[in-house]
């Protein structure tokens, strides 16, 4: 067994120390926990009276929270509060550009034709025009007055004067926590994919921004010994066990370190509609609330399936070229496709003297990172040991010439990264193309020559 395995094993024993609660702690139910759990709010929960148009919300969080800010049990993270602010202004100014081309319809008249002037029904085109186009000029300047209005806004919207006004100091929970242990915790998560947070790696904060959130309900949970009720948008497979791309079921491990955080209390995620039908809140604006959340799960879809869709269209093209750089080095009889994963592409070559060399070619964007190429390594490893290969080459593809040696410098510091894997660095223009810049060992094609 590889060492990276054995490691993996005792992660696994981490992040479930205790087996027995496996098979028999069960979550109680929302209805039942409901009137005594604390609740927590997501940035999005908070940025939604934004883009929900329903003129009862407002009203209607007023009503649902207040009750819970009476009895101490509404809680909002500091991280949430930073991210609102962050994003406040941002949702304002999307409000303004809507509302700004809305002014950008054209006036009906742009010609007129003297021809036609003895037809009445023509000169009814025209007055009705006229009409139309002094329609327009009111609905434009109505427009303006409320893109005025917008524009005064200085943290006095009514969203923000709701939150002001029902919010108070003692609902923020602003954790005092060791930048360098929260680090540490930050980098075990994701290189052995622990939720929550390691599915935001891409992000600037590298997922920080979750995993603060999450030490804040697990301080609730530790501190009150009550269940947690979060209210969050997020669907993402760090927080769910998703099937055909549906939240099927909270991860365990969410479910499990709550638990020994609150000695036995329950956690729940639910959805802002769900909130609100929860606690009593009427069926027309949760129906909106539920409207506007489908739309933006459907917009999400959408980007990432194109974004996937362009990944892998230019892995099968960078995979084409790699395929060619192999075969003036190889002379081999067949080639045999293995698998497409979110870490890349991969197959592998038997040569005419009847050696197995596995390949795969991944595409990796910043920031870089040594647990990510180590991720990567073990799931080459994996392969190259259930297909019981030879060799194995990772072809390493990122878009900028410049961003080689950052690579190079993360392999030439983890020395198992070299273990049985050798690695070819390059990176693809504008049109496609690959460029190889290096290669580990530096004379790994002309060792290949002579295999």
């Amino acid at each position: 067994m590889m060492e990276e395995d054995k490691t993996e094993i005792f992660i696994a024993k981490s992040i479930f120390p205790d087996t027995a609660p496996i098979f028999t702690f069960l979550l109680q139910p929302l209805d039942e926990i409901k009137n005594s759990c604390f609740v927590v709010l997501d940035t999005n929960v908070l940025l939604a009276p934004y883009t929900i148009g329903e003129e009862d919300l407002l009203d209607q969080c007023r009503r649902t929270y207040k009750p819970l800010i009476e009895t101490n049990r509404l809680i909002i993270p500091g991280q949430v509060a930073r991210e609102f602010a962050k994003n406040r202004t941002r949702k304002l100014a999307e409000l303004h550009q809507q509302l700004t081309r809305k002014k950008q319809i054209q006036q009906m008249q742009k010609g007129k034709y003297p021809l036609l002037s003895s037809i009445g029904a023509y000169r009814d085109i025209l007055h009705l025009e006229e009409e139309i186009d002094r329609k327009l000029r009111e609905y434009k300047k109505a427009v303006d007055k409320v893109l005025a209005h917008i524009q005064g806004w200085n943290w006095n919207d009514p969203v923000s004067l709701l939150y002001s006004e029902i919010f108070t100091e003692n609902i923020i929970l602003d954790l005092s926590v060791s930048e360098e242990e929260l680090i540490k915790d930050l980098n075990r998560r994701l290189e052995y994919d622990i939720p929550p947070g390691y599915k935001d790696r891409s992000k600037k904060d590298e997922g920080i921004g979750d995993l603060l959130i999450w030490y804040t309900i697990l301080e609730i949970g530790k501190m009150h010994k009550k269940s947690v009720l979060f209210v969050s948008g997020e669907e993402k497979a760090d927080w769910y066990q998703k099937s055909e791309g549906q939240p099927l079921y909270l991860r365990y491990e969410l479910v499990d370190e709550f638990r020994r955080h609150s000695e036995g209390q329950s956690f729940h995620i639910v959805k802002f509609s769900h909130f609100l039908e929860l606690y009593g809140a009427s069926q027309k604006v949760i129906e909106e609330v539920r409207q506007i959340e489908h739309q933006s799960m459907k917009q999400s879809k959408l980007s990432s399936l194109r974004e996937l869709s362009k990944i892998q269209f230019d892995l099968m093209r960078i995979d084409g070229i790699i395929q060619e750089k192999l075969r003036e080095i190889y002379t081999f009889k067949d080639m045999t496709y293995v698998s497409w994963s979110e870490i890349g592409r991969t197959n592998y070559i038997t040569t005419t003297t009847g050696k197995k060399i596995g390949f795969l070619v991944s595409v990796q964007e910043p920031p870089y990172r040594s647990h990510d190429l180590e991720s990567l390594y073990r799931s080459s490893m994996r392969i190259f040991e259930d297909f019981m290969l030879d060799k194995f080459i990772i072809f390493i593809v990122v878009s900028h010439l410049a961003d080689i040696s950052i690579i190079e410098n993360l392999i030439l510091n983890n020395e198992k990264l070299l273990l049985n894997c050798s690695y070819v660095l390059g990176y693809a223009d504008i049109d496609g193309l690959f460029e190889i810049i290096s290669t580990f060992p530096p004379n790994l094609f002309r060792i290949e020559n002579g295999y």
